[in-house]
């Protein structure tokens, strides 16, 4: 079917326009095809297993080390209770929060496990990177894990922190590097949308903070 198609001309401050005909072509691409190339593409994106860094050496739980001050204050916060309970405080002003964490870090002997799913250099991550790194230099194996996606953009500060001989940083899921994130969670939906929400802090496998302050 023949189409038509116009075409202006400026000409003198007057427009004149031009009338001619044409075969109408059939379009190459139709919304049909489309579709199934976007398919074949998420598929191919999905199915495929990315290459990420994996650390040369392994890491597991201290378990045989005397309580401490942390252990033996909570002894006798315990008395004549049967030692296979546990207790639990609630903290619901996020200062005091903080201020625990900061003090419970701050007297460590042995261990301290992080585990959250956002970091940030702001005064609060700051704090708590400073007080784990006072407790490397003192002797205390510190293990930091955090989810890439929510500490995305830090790279230089974690790596530094992992040179140190007594902390061991990990990248839960972490991202190519030398790819957009963005296409990363476009394409690899199921397996890099697969976050790690936990927030805990444990000290000398006594006594842990978990949750968020707010």
């Amino acid at each position: 079917m023949p189409i038509y198609k116009s075409t202006g001309i400026q000409a003198k401050g007057a427009t004149l326009t031009l009338i001619r005909s044409g075969v109408e072509t059939p379009p190459v691409f139709t919304m049909k095809y489309i579709l199934l190339a976007v398919a074949i593409i998420v598929t191919i994106a999905y199915l495929t297993e990315p290459q990420y860094y994996q650390h040369d050496t392994e890491s597991f739980k201290i378990n045989k080390h005397t309580p401490g001050n942390i252990g033996n204050s909570i002894l006798e916060v315990k008395g004549d209770a049967p030692s296979h309970l546990t207790g639990y405080y609630l903290l619901h002003d996020p200062i005091e929060a903080l201020i625990a964490r900061a003090s419970l870090m701050s007297e460590a002997e042995h261990t301290i496990d992080i585990q959250y799913y956002i970091y940030k250099s702001d005064f609060t991550g700051n704090l708590l990177f400073k007080e784990a790194k006072k407790a490397a230099n003192r002797g205390v194996r510190v293990r930091i894990l955090l989810d890439d996606f929510g500490s995305f953009g830090i790279d230089d500060v974690l790596i530094t922190l992992d040179q140190h001989p007594n902390i061991e940083v990990r990248l839960f899921n972490a991202f190519q590097r030398n790819r957009s994130v963005i296409s990363q969670l476009a394409f690899g939906f199921g397996s890099t949308t697969r976050r790690m929400h936990n927030k805990a802090l444990i000290v000398d496998n006594q006594l842990s903070i978990i949750g968020v302050e707010t």
